[in-house]
């Protein structure tokens, strides 16, 4: 079978025929986003010509917007959004991005927050959140939803606090603490962009991390991302990996204040063919214990399902695999005593 397979991605019109599907596709992708956009600018155009012509939002202000959202079966928010999309772009051929313009980055990049005050606030111990706003961060792969980021700041620093990410990634962290008012200092061995300071952790941390409050760490969950990263220590065997471990988390507590706090972020990593070479979350947190941080809590944030497509949950289902969204974040304390 394999033989066939590998006979037939070498002919010729097999390769033009998946170039034309390609092509279909990215063309069919591209005209479905580009007719939603111009649906929802419809939309808030049609709304907005009703309330300038007979000025009833002097009269009905923000109720015309819940209304029409239940009329239409919509939420509040999407109307809102359509309505300040038709606003700010009257005429969408000055509409910024091209054919990477989406309505769903048009919504988190370019129009005004609509946000509540402290609405990504958690009470409990699961924080639930699968989509990226692309005000925060840039693109990179791993990248997380800054609610995770927001609710580590809430719970365990105050404003003016340093926060400390040796692997940034896209600088999420960055804009967040931006945003809550914390001092940062971002490294990693690939910068993206010039807030973060390129370094290999394996040399350490370097002075301007010294006396934080806390270290925020979401290191790439060993292999799950291999192929996306660069000189990353995704490329290593299992016992390196772990070792880079050993290395890095007693080195975090000498530039952590005294009662300073680590938040590691790490799902569980499955090798359903060789067991011996799965990594549990469990594998970190005796790291943390032996080298002498306390436990605090675990958080569950949960990945998003999308990362998986319909096969592979019918192949996951055909050969008895349970998929991992799970994922821990651990607070740990520094135990220093002041």
């Amino acid at each position: 079978m394999k033989d066939l397979v590998k006979s037939i991605n070498q002919e010729g019109w097999y390769k033009s025929l998946i170039s034309d599907c390609q092509a279909i596709l990215v063309k069919g992708f591209w005209d479905y986003r580009l007719t939603l956009i111009k649906t929802y600018h419809n939309l808030g155009k049609r709304i907005l010509e009703e309330n300038d012509n007979f000025e009833r939002a002097k009269i009905y202000g923000e109720k015309i917007e819940q209304q029409v959202a239940i009329s239409l079966g919509k939420s509040r928010r999407t109307i809102r959004y359509a309505i300040e999309f038709a606003r700010k772009y009257p005429d969408l051929n000055l509409l910024p991005g091209g054919e990477n313009t989406s309505w769903h980055k048009i919504c988190n990049k370019l129009l005004p927050e609509q946000r509540k005050v402290n609405e990504w606030l958690r009470s409990f111990d699961v924080w639930n959140f699968a989509s990226i706003d692309e005000r925060y961060g840039v693109e990179c792969p791993g990248r997380i939803p800054y609610q995770i980021i927001a609710n580590v700041l809430y719970y365990f620093t105050n404003p003016g606090d340093k926060v400390v990410d040796p692997m940034a990634g896209g600088g999420v962290l960055i804009d967040v603490c931006k945003e809550m008012g914390r001092e940062y200092k971002a490294y990693d061995i690939d910068p993206r962009r010039d807030e973060i300071i390129k370094k290999d952790l394996r040399e350490g941390f370097d002075e301007g991390a010294q006396d934080c409050d806390l270290i925020f760490m979401d290191p790439p969950y060993w292999k799950k991302k291999e192929k996306e990263y660069i000189n990353s220590i995704s490329s290593l065997n299992r016992e390196d990996y772990i070792q880079f471990f050993k290395d890095l988390i007693p080195k975090c507590k000498t530039v952590l204040k005294p009662r300073g706090y680590v938040a590691f972020l790490m799902s569980n990593y499955i090798d359903y063919q060789d067991p011996q070479n799965s990594i549990f979350t469990a594998d970190y947190y005796k790291i943390f214990v032996d080298s002498g941080f306390i436990p605090i809590i675990e958080i569950q944030c949960p990945l998003s399902t999308q990362q998986y497509a319909g096969f592979d949950v019918a192949r996951a289902k055909k050969e008895k695999q349970i998929l991992i969204i799970s994922r821990s974040l651990y607070i740990y304390q520094n135990g220093k005593v002041s």
